[in-house]
């Protein structure tokens, strides 16, 4: 089958972009690929394109230059199958005009109503996949056809375990390590653990740790993205992964990514995370900061116990939750007819 995956190809979801086009091309699809954002300009393609979307949200039809490729793509390539990666800015008049010669999905794995990324138009699609089945009836109030529970997944060929020297273990080791975006909900949580050896990685850290008040200042590290995160997985001895909010009952791409890594992991719990790990077995999971206190402290004092989870949660995920398998049932789901 002839596939076009429209994605983000500059940061943090671009690895799910290269994921799923290489998970495609195993299971044998021919398969080619479109940055809606746009590499070399990326910041000002994205505010057009989502400018784009809202003008034609009201009525007017404007075309921005990545609309103008995609639509040159699909005319010239001629796909049987669209997958979108959220693909936000992209307006509804765009995709129906791809919808005439293609079958059009998207796989969206964050809120697809949140402001600033929201999908405009579910229902222009003939399938819609997402990673928290909490959105699904929301979905479908919206019009959206086909929806389906598809979770976030791992790269086992990106994150694997590494052999680090002793000089990356020195500059990216800690006892707990998290990487991800700030929100006020993850600087209280992490407020509370200042007495471990803490080091915090992602984006959006610099303004909040400006004030010199703040106490997380001294665990910040930086800003860490690709291959780089995968050391500092492989560096630490717990990975900590606290929720955005958007995840209300299944599990974010770090939840998967980490374990696939080899590295031992304690998860706030939710509610999908029994159905695709064995909790105390693969990971750990926490109910509150008093009981991920307790529990990094236990782990801490027992790294065989940690390694022998964090060996079972990789096997899990090669098993279970790589690309592959997603793109597997993402088919199964489209030939077995989705209600």
């Amino acid at each position: 089958m002839r596939i076009l995956v429209i994605g983000a190809y500059w940061d943090a979801q671009g690895h799910i972009s290269c994921s799923t086009a290489r998970a495609l091309k195993v299971l044998g699809h021919d398969v080619s690929t479109f940055d809606y954002v746009g590499f070399r300009d990326r910041w000002s393609d994205k505010l057009r394109n989502r400018l784009n979307a809202r003008l034609h949200a009201r009525g007017w039809k404007v075309l921005g230059c990545r609309v103008r490729e995609l639509l040159e793509r699909v005319r010239d390539w001629k796909p049987e199958l669209v997958l979108a990666l959220r693909a936000e800015t992209i307006s509804p008049d765009t995709w129906r005009c791809i919808k005439k010669t293609s079958v059009l999905a998207n796989w969206c794995q964050d809120d697809p109503f949140q402001w600033g990324a929201q999908i405009p138009e579910p229902r222009v699609f003939d399938y819609f996949f997402v990673f928290d089945p909490f959105y699904i009836p929301l979905l479908r109030d919206a019009g959206a056809r086909n929806v389906d529970f598809l979770p976030c997944a791992a790269d086992a060929d990106v994150y694997r375990p590494l052999s680090l020297s002793s000089a990356e273990r020195e500059v990216l080791g800690s006892d707990l390590c998290f990487v991800g975006t700030w929100y006020q909900c993850r600087q209280v949580i992490l407020e509370s653990l200042l007495e471990f050896n803490l080091a915090i990685w992602g984006s959006s850290w610099k303004l909040p740790l400006m004030r010199p008040w703040n106490p997380l200042r001294r665990a910040y590290r930086g800003r860490a993205c690709g291959h780089e995160v995968v050391k500092i997985y492989n560096a630490a001895r717990i990975v900590l992964n606290i929720h955005h909010p958007q995840s209300r009952s299944a599990m974010n791409m770090r939840t998967y990514e980490a374990c696939a890594a080899g590295a031992f992991q304690l998860v706030d719990d939710k509610a999908e995370l029994r159905s695709q790990f064995a909790v105390g077995e693969d990971i750990v999971a926490y109910r509150d900061v008093q009981d991920l206190k307790r529990l990094a402290r236990y782990y801490l004092a027992h790294p065989d116990e940690a390694r022998h989870i964090a060996q079972s949660g990789r096997r899990r995920v090669l098993a279970e939750h790589t690309y592959v398998h997603r793109m597997k049932a993402m088919f199964a789901a489209m030939r077995d007819g989705i209600r």
